[in-house]
């Protein structure tokens, strides 16, 4: 069976379409698992339904975007502990034997898109949110 990682830009307008469309994906008989920060996963209720709801590292997993120092160190951030702790799920799946079939990523995050094509091998399509 397939199975779709959705990978959102870690905000509230970027995160409800993707849920929507993973929601989409369960309908049609596809397992999906959302990718939210560690931060959002522990203060916002995501109503996700059947899609499993997995946890990554934005690099403020205590404060998320409000700590950072400013938008682009955030950005930063969220682009180095963000592909590393990606990869690390992707690589846990995929040795769990229950391993993604593609990545479907915001067009914001291109690094999700290197990480999963270029460091795994994963297919991956952007998401325009």
């Amino acid at each position: 069976m397939a199975h779709v990682l959705v990978v959102p830009m870690p905000g509230q307008g970027h995160i409800n379409p993707m849920v929507q469309f993973a929601k989409k994906l369960v309908l049609k008989g596809v397992a999906a698992t959302l990718v939210t920060t560690h931060f959002i996963a522990r203060t916002t209720r995501i109503d996700a339904g059947q899609v499993q709801v997995e946890a990554i590292s934005d690099g403020h997993d205590d404060g998320g975007f409000s700590s950072a120092a400013s938008p682009e160190e955030y950005l930063q951030k969220l682009e180095v502990a963000g592909s590393a702790s990606l990869a690390e799920l992707i690589k846990a799946r995929a040795l769990s034997g229950r391993p993604f079939s593609c990545v479907v990523y915001d067009s914001f995050l291109r690094w999700a898109a290197r990480t999963a094509r270029v460091l795994l091998d994963l297919p991956a399509v952007p998401f325009s949110t």
